[in-house]
């Protein structure tokens, strides 16, 4: 059986690494790095596509750079997402996961039957913390019945894990901000048979019923907070490690409601089972 013919983007230090195992696997028919001079006699991608391939590799271990990368190989090149691999699927000890790439340029994260879209490494690396660093870890005993309340659902990660445990019965997710929110709709959609035990609600949580308007960032997800101080705060961390631009900032209207009257409905329709708050940290 043939080889697929690749063209590997990135000859760095993670490439030296993989390079046995991407001869073995496929036929490598042209080599990329932006960070070589023309002196070095290894072609621009441009001459790369010229050439027939099936699969363009991006070996690069920074996943931030992987998102610059495969965000650059889609708009500026055309190039369909499904001949988009990521390297790092390579490495064994990363055998946990699979990583793929949507066709809008998002890397997608799978792992034990959980498919979760990222659109930057903000997320990717709050995904990743909540499925493989026991962030949320707790043990209730087997026979269990489990209602979470994920306050704060983000894109849906945690939404996500939780439903995927056998004693969670449902998850009420909520999220107030509505690109985030739309995010995590989307991930949800990826997955059948989890997604049926999620509910979700478009608002905050709060010790209020109010309307607020606050400065949203698209690449602070994780730490966008309906609270004005805890949202200023967050920013200053985000710009301080160039992770936004005040550029993507728009002012966005966000509901939060009551908890009290969003636990006593839950309790009423969950009296026999566990009630497990995901996070207790509302403004």
């Amino acid at each position: 059986m043939s080889k697929k013919k690749v063209i590997v983007y990135g000859i760095g230090k993670f490439y030296r690494e993989m390079e046995e195992k991407i001869n073995e696997m496929y036929e490598v028919v042209s080599k990329v790095d932006r960070n070589l001079n023309e002196q070095e006699r290894i072609v621009s991608l441009d001459e790369a596509l010229l050439k027939y391939y099936d699969e363009v590799i991006i070996t690069i271990e920074n996943i931030g750079v992987c998102f610059e990368v495969v965000a650059m190989l889609i708009e500026k090149y055309d190039i369909p997402s499904g001949k988009i691999k990521l390297g790092l699927n390579l490495k064994e000890s990363e055998g946990e996961y699979y990583l793929d790439v949507s066709p809008e340029g998002r890397i997608i994260l799978k792992t034990n039957n959980v498919s979760i879209m990222s659109k930057n490494i903000d997320e990717f690396a709050n995904v990743r913390g909540i499925f493989f660093d026991n962030c949320y870890n707790y043990y209730l005993g087997e026979n269990s019945r489990e209602i979470v309340i994920d306050i704060g659902m983000n894109i849906g990660g945690a939404s996500l894990y939780f439903a995927n445990k056998s004693n969670v019965m449902k998850v009420y997710g909520f999220e107030p901000f509505p690109e985030t929110f739309a995010q995590a709709k989307e991930n949800f959609e990826l997955n059948d048979g989890i997604k049926e035990r999620i509910e979700s609600f478009p608002y905050g949580i709060s010790d209020v019923n109010e309307i607020r308007q606050i400065i949203y960032n698209k690449n602070m997800t994780c730490g966008q907070s309906t609270d004005v101080k805890s949202n200023l705060k967050a920013r200053i961390n985000y710009k301080s490690m160039n992770l936004i631009s005040e550029n993507d900032d728009i002012e966005v209207n966000v509901k939060v409601k009551d908890i009290k009257d969003i636990l006593f409905e839950i309790y009423k329709l969950h009296k026999q089972e566990d009630i497990i708050p995901e996070s207790v940290n509302f403004v």
